[in-house]
């Protein structure tokens, strides 16, 4: 801006101005002498037309303000004592709190002014720092929009976990067009690349530009596009974009603009989160006796403290079975439909956002939702439906109903409510283990015959009746005397109580049932275990410390009245391994016979027990083995086998599906597959054949992109030739 023409200048909250820069001075013909020492306004007040078109009532700079604004401008015509009468642009910049504001004058628009781009991000940074989040973040596009002469400015929050990026608002024309795509996964679209990249992405030829996918933008001819990733000490959590209808002529302008602005926001994003999330603890030590109430009760309080967060009118948390014999559970907090969600009442779920492990949006015309949803009651504009993951796998979903969205983008507040999901999953996992541990009791007094002396017997929920499951069988009125869950985050029961650290004496005891269950069931040596509890020690030496760390075992785990002839814990002279013949579970041992009867009964032809032990097998795997213990040897390799077993059920389960027609079903246990390992190039085949005869050819191509970007950053190579001549034949193609 030219220096002679322009000037800057502070006005209180009274329209006073108070301060002022002597090229403001220079414009309204007041000579330096008589600027200098005094205050602003006993001088500017003997010019009236100044004080009346600046400062007075009238200025549609000081209206906008008042309207709630964070930028206003107008154009006045100065009336000098001496020179000629000038007509310039008048801008104001709102301070924090409602103090007044800095006004900028001067023949040219805004762009040109580092002082003004300086005082445009002293904004930002008071306005996020002076009101709550996220209602502080609905402001950015709008002053960035402003402040850059851009017809339109979005905002996008990161999804938890680097899921991809979600619209999050809208400021400026074309909301429709803007809002045809919402979710952008990483490396797809400008908000995507943003995210995978960390760095600006921009275009001044949107139409000739394939990697911006809204083409309803470019139809609205839009031709410039910038992005900026709001980038903090976690990584990227947004990004901010801005449009132009004609091209920018300050492209530099606009990329320093959006570079000083980021990093403000991107820090009061990050301090919402940290401060939502811990705002959101619960302490849930009142549940963990078990029981349905105590569950209930649990629940209650998450939706008690998520729905006024969330701004919803009605709230619904859907607890998904883990077991085939397990049924789906509900709780509501205010006004929900009446009728449940088709694609979480049978099992298999079929629910998308179950499928993915990330949120997922039910708005507009019906026929755009997922296939699985359409069939759902719907007394409302938008429905958000998010799931709680838990050790890898999707525990609940979190339904949000909106009766109105008033001007807003559907998903405003997706991105964050994922967040406060994710902060709240400790406690919905501990009511869901409470719920199963009360059907599993029922399911055992309901289903189990009645034996000699009154005595009864049943077999494991969900589990085949064979021989080879019969060390399964356990007393029905108390359940299994031992529960260990050794797929994901180690777990041991006991009367279906918690084991927790404090009772445990020596740790290392916990760390030899470890590896005894590793060895499933067979004899390890004295000098094995020592070895392996004491990698550097003298085995001698050792000898009457694994006494002692078995006894302490014993302690914990055996029954009292088993008068030394030990159930669990079996010793044959020098050697050790741990027995599940009486009332015990270990979920990875169940795992691997149900995966090796579902791969009879396919050798068989009967495909529907090899689905039958497949989805059970599935439903066990939490996560990898002995997740808890990354770094420890005597557990890589069983880790390393569970989980190749587990990618072999999802794709053998996948294709039977598929062989039935069951293409959702199919998807869902190949996208499971592809989270496991990213760079399975036949499971990227297979999701796109059946994301495609599924009729989701977009969805398709864009998983060919996908992987396609995970095996150049995870392995430096391009896709197979079958892979290329797959997405060919979907790109020529409108189904198989």
């Amino acid at each position: 801006m030219n220096s002679s023409l322009s000037g800057r200048f502070v006005i209180d909250g009274s329209h006073r101005v108070i301060e002022w820069e002597l090229g403001a001075a220079a414009l309204l013909g007041i000579p330096a002498e008589l600027a200098v020492g005094r205050r602003c306004y006993e001088v500017v007040q003997g010019y009236d037309e100044f004080g009346r078109r600046i400062c007075g009532p009238s200025c549609r700079s000081l209206a906008a303000l008042a309207a709630g604004r964070l930028l206003g401008h107008s154009y006045v015509a100065i009336h000098r004592p001496a020179g000629p009468h000038l007509r310039l642009r008048c801008e104001l910049v709102a301070l924090p709190a409602g103090d007044g504001a800095v006004a900028m004058l001067g023949h040219v628009g805004p762009g040109a002014s580092i002082g003004r781009d300086l005082d445009i991000t002293s904004l930002l940074s008071g306005v996020l720092a002076s009101a709550p989040p996220p209602d502080n973040l609905w402001h950015v596009p709008e002053v960035l929009r402003e402040a850059s002469g851009a017809e339109a400015g979005e905002l996008f929050l990161a999804e938890p976990g680097g899921h991809g990026m979600v619209l999050t608002c809208h400021q400026g024309v074309f909301r429709h067009a803007f809002s045809q795509i919402t979710h952008f996964e990483p490396g797809e679209g400008f908000p995507g690349l943003a995210l995978a990249q960390g760095a600006p992405v921009f275009s001044d030829h949107l139409l000739d530009d394939p990697r911006f996918l809204r083409s309803r933008v470019k139809e609205a001819g839009f031709q410039q596009y910038v992005c900026m990733p709001l980038r903090s000490s976690s990584g990227v959590v947004g990004s901010i974009g801005l449009a132009f209808r004609r091209p920018d002529p300050a492209l530099s302008h606009t990329l320093r603009l959006l570079s000083w602005a980021s990093g403000p926001v991107a820090l009061a994003l990050e301090a919402g989160l940290l401060r939502m999330q811990r705002a959101l603890f619960l302490d849930t030590s009142q549940g963990t006796s078990g029981g349905e109430d105590n569950a209930q009760s649990i629940l209650g309080r998450v939706m008690d403290t998520l729905l006024p967060l969330s701004g919803a009118q009605g709230m619904a948390v859907v607890l998904l079975p883990q077991t085939r014999s397990a049924s789906v559970q509900r709780v509501t907090r205010g006004a929900t439909p009446r009728g449940s969600c088709q694609a979480l009442s049978s099992v298999p779920i079929s629910c998308p956002a179950s499928a993915r492990a990330c949120g997922t949006v039910l708005a507009g015309p019906r026929a755009s939702w997922p296939a699985p949803c359409q069939d759902s009651p719907r007394s409302w504009s938008v429905c958000y439906c998010i799931p709680a993951v838990a050790r890898g796998r999707p525990i609940s979903i979190c339904q949000f109903y909106y009766h109105s969205t008033g001007t807003s983008v559907p998903t405003r507040s997706l991105a964050w409510l994922q967040a406060a999901i994710e902060a709240v999953t400790h406690s919905i996992r501990v009511a869901h283990e409470l719920y199963e541990e009360e059907q599993r009791a029922q399911t055992y007094s309901a289903l189990t015959p009645a034996g000699p002396k009154g005595s009864a017997v049943a077999l494991a929920p969900h589990m085949p009746e064979r021989d080879a499951l019969s060390s399964l069988r356990r007393p029905a009125e108390a359940g299994p005397y031992l529960v260990v869950r050794c797929l994901g985050t180690f777990e041991l029961r006991k009367h279906g109580m918690p084991v927790t650290p404090a009772m445990i004496a020596r740790k290392k005891a916990l760390t030899l049932l470890k590896i005894l269950l590793t060895k499933d069931g067979r004899p390890l040596s004295r000098e094995t275990l020592i070895d392996l509890l004491w990698p550097e020690g003298d085995p001698q030496t050792k000898t009457g410390q694994l006494h002692v760390l078995v006894h302490e075992l014993r302690r914990l785990v055996e029954p009292p009245e088993t008068n030394r002839r030990w159930q669990f814990i079996v010793g044959e002279g020098d050697r050790y391994y741990f027995s599940a013949r009486s009332s015990c579970r270990v979920d990875a041992w169940e795992f691997k016979l149900l995966a090796e009867e579902g791969r009879t009964a396919g050798a068989k032809g009967d495909r529907d027990a090899a689905i039958s032990a497949y989805e059970a097998a599935v439903q066990l795997y939490r996560g990898d083995f002995m997740e808890d213990e990354p770094f420890a040897e005597w557990c890589l390799e069983e880790r390393e086998q569970t989980r190749e077993t587990c990618i072999f059920v999802l794709r053998r389960l996948a294709a039977l599906h598929r062989s039935a027609g069951n293409w959702h079903r199919s998807i869902e246990l190949l996208r499971r597959a592809l989270r496991m390992d990213p760079v399975r190039e036949e499971v990227h085949r297979a999701l796109m054949q059946a994301l495609w005869a599924d009729g989701r050819r977009d969805e398709a191509l864009r998983q060919y992109q996908t992987c396609k970007e995970s095996l150049a950053r995870e392995l430096s190579v391009a896709p197979l030739p079958e892979t290329e001549k797959l997405a060919e034949r979907i790109r020529s193609l409108p189904a198989p």
